[in-house]
């Protein structure tokens, strides 16, 4: 393939935009301690930090399974899944995580160091990223089905900015009382 062909150009927009997000979440960590422990129980049972911690851990799985390239069984992208790659906006409240990828409070080493192996991994997958465009199904998501790497991708900052919305909305909350 083209090193300039309008899909390899697009998936590498997709990995720009995904760096993009973990600068932004980079600059909530570097907000301290204070930031990071803020809660707003009326727009989240999740502190700041906790909606850090989820978003980087479903960075860093999504970001380390593609890598493996491991065909995902199932069908294949659901109408959900259709709805927020096309809207890029995941309503609040619509969906609960897997235990292992919950956030949960974390310092701001702790995030910094897991923001850093999720850029990491980022890193890796954007040397390489032709196998990326194959048109079979390598993510298995308990709503959305089972996504192509490219629509794994595009969810990535889809997500990422959901959940950097919610810590504004938490940080706005919490300086309004």
């Amino acid at each position: 393939m083209s090193p300039f062909s309008p899909e390899l150009r697009d998936l590498r927009a997709t990995l720009q935009l995904i760096e993009n997000g973990f600068t932004e979440t980079a600059a909530v960590v570097a907000l301290g301690e204070r930031v990071l422990a803020l809660r707003a129980e009326r727009v989240s049972a999740w502190s700041v930090a906790e909606q850090v911690d989820h978003l980087i851990k479903v960075e860093q799985s999504i970001l380390s399974h593609l890598l493996t390239r491991t065909p995902a069984p199932g069908p294949r992208i659901s109408l959900a899944g259709r709805f927020v790659l096309l809207t890029g906006w995941i309503p609040r409240g619509s969906g609960t995580s897997p235990k292992r990828l919950r956030g949960l409070p974390a310092g701001q080493a702790e995030l910094t160091a897991a923001l850093d192996a999720c850029r990491k991994t980022l890193r890796t997958l954007a040397a390489d990223p032709e196998p990326l465009l194959g048109p079979a199904a390598v993510l298995p998501h308990k709503m959305f089905g089972a996504l192509t790497a490219v629509e794994a991708l595009r969810f990535v900052p889809i997500h990422t900015r959901h959940h950097l919305l919610i810590v504004t909305d938490i940080r706005k909350s919490a300086v309004a009382r």
